[in-house]
């Protein structure tokens, strides 16, 4: 026995067929792009994308640390630099310790002279073998003139030790410093280096992932699934 279809109902059904391809179609599905929209490359599968995205974070990560590296390296090369400002004032206020020098070896000269002075006239004393009144002025002004001497050499030999001793530890210090900040500047070079190589190296991988990855596009739905984690 055939089973029969009412005449109403069948032709509903004929409606719903005829209705079929285009009421249940399915939308072509949404593709983005990794890149700058200009993709030509073959559509990326899901792998291939969820490898893309992992090395897109990793380059984000990369750049954001040679960003911080080099924010600090900068601010060290301005702190050595400042430094190197101190120097050379310090330097300019160890050049005038040394026209104080300059100036003690002159004195010491002007005193040698005097010295010299003062023992011939002594000897031209003690020649003419004088005496009374006169001659005992003559003594006199001789000796109070090596009295004086005698105090401006002590004068002298107290400002020659003073600033010796002074001068000699400010030019350590100095000294010291100026090796301490060719160091850091050695240093800083070295990590220049560094800093150029991996911003060169980052820069050679970020085209690379151009070229494999911001060249092509990928489904929206495969982007979501992946952030879900399938």
């Amino acid at each position: 026995m055939k089973l029969a279809i009412p005449g109403l109902l069948a032709a509903a059904m004929a409606v719903l067929v005829a209705a079929s391809p285009s009421a249940f179609a399915q939308a072509a599905p949404k593709t983005l792009s990794l890149g700058d929209g200009n993709a030509t490359g073959p559509l990326l599968t899901r792998d291939e994308l969820r490898a893309c995205l992992q090395r897109q974070t990793s380059l984000n990560q990369q750049r954001e640390a040679l960003q911080r590296d080099g924010g600090a390296h900068d601010a060290e090369r301005g702190a050595i630099e400042r430094d190197g400002e101190a120097l050379k004032a310090e330097r300019e206020a160890l050049d005038k310790s040394r026209a104080a020098a300059d100036d003690l070896s002159r004195r010491a000269r002007e005193l040698n002279d005097r010295v010299a002075a003062w023992n011939t006239k002594m000897q031209e004393f003690q020649a003419a073998g004088r005496s009374g009144p006169i001659a005992d002025r003559q003594k006199r002004q001789l000796d109070a003139e090596r009295k004086q001497i005698d105090a401006d050499a002590q004068a002298l030999q107290n400002d020659q030790k003073t600033l010796t001793t002074d001068l000699e530890a400010k030019v350590a210090s100095y000294n010291e410093r100026v090796r301490d900040r060719d160091a850091k500047a050695q240093q800083w070079n070295a990590r220049n280096t560094q800093l150029t190589e991996r911003s060169s190296a980052l820069q050679t991988e970020r085209d690379l992932w151009l070229g494999e990855c911001g060249n092509r596009r990928y489904r929206e739905d495969d982007e979501i699934a992946i952030r879900r984690g399938q």
